[in-house]
């Protein structure tokens, strides 16, 4: 009977939410339930925990974060102890809490030959292992910290992470920098994601080497204007191993 009303809301903005109150205790998909099924991509939607301890499985708490792209869900009508649940049970309610919402890491940065005043070219790559995209436009920061004083240059990179939808999608994208002159030397080399009006704190990405900046280090450089090496990259970042397909035998 809401559905037609539910049509109505989702058209006025795709800015508009919605939530699932009966989470793990049936199971619900979008597909083929246009406008609704799209509206994940642009606006959060919640789960919140059925209270029924008969009809609950963390198996199908697992399917609704999947299956609705949940952002967020809330355990305080959970019906079952996670005490009372088996290892397999708990290992997929944990599971479906980590991979609700955004779940970025930085898995592969690649910078050209760099050199002051001189244009070059930063490659990134990106994977989203939750199960939606941000909702916020953050932006990326290339960061070039020198090793030995601690001085800090930083160049905002192209790519909207509200693009990369998640369930493991990776985005890739190539900016240009130019280094300011008078940088030489070895520089520390990440990124942060920030948000432009300074309300938000840095972006926590599922990627080693965060620091108290918001700046997640992956590697070093030698700036000297003849070339740049790069370093640590394959054992510093992470990469998250637990994949979609198997969760989804």
């Amino acid at each position: 009977a809401l559905r037609p009303y539910m049509d109505s809301w989702f058209e006025l903005s795709p800015r508009v939410g919605w939530r699932f109150d009966y989470g793990g205790c049936m199971e619900l998909t979008l597909d083929g339930n246009p406008p609704i099924e799209h509206q994940w991509k642009t606006a959060p939607m919640v789960i919140e925990w059925g209270p029924n301890p008969a009809a609950w499985s963390s198996q199908t708490a697992w399917n609704n974060v999947r299956d609705l792209h949940a952002s967020a869900v809330s355990s305080g009508n959970h019906p079952v102890k996670y005490a009372d649940m088996t290892q397999a049970d708990q290992a997929l309610f944990v599971e479906a809490i980590k991979r609700s919402g955004y779940r970025y890491s930085l898995t592969s940065l690649t910078v050209d030959d760099l050199a002051a005043e001189q244009s070059a070219t930063v490659s990134t790559t990106w994977t989203n292992a939750g199960s939606a995209p941000t909702y916020e436009s953050w932006r990326v920061d290339l960061v070039l910290r020198k090793a030995d004083t601690g001085t800090e240059w930083s160049a905002p990179l192209t790519g909207d992470l509200r693009s990369n939808l998640g369930r493991d999608s990776t985005a890739t994208w190539s900016s240009q920098v130019t280094p300011p002159a008078g940088m030489s030397g070895w520089y520390d080399v990440g990124v942060r994601v920030v948000d432009p009006r300074g309300y938000l704190p840095p972006m926590r990405l599922a990627t080693a080497g965060r620091d108290t900046t918001g700046t997640h280090f992956i590697g070093t450089a030698h700036v000297d204007g003849r070339n740049t090496t790069m370093t640590g990259m394959t054992t510093t970042v992470t990469v998250l191993t637990t994949r979609w397909a198997e969760l989804n035998p």
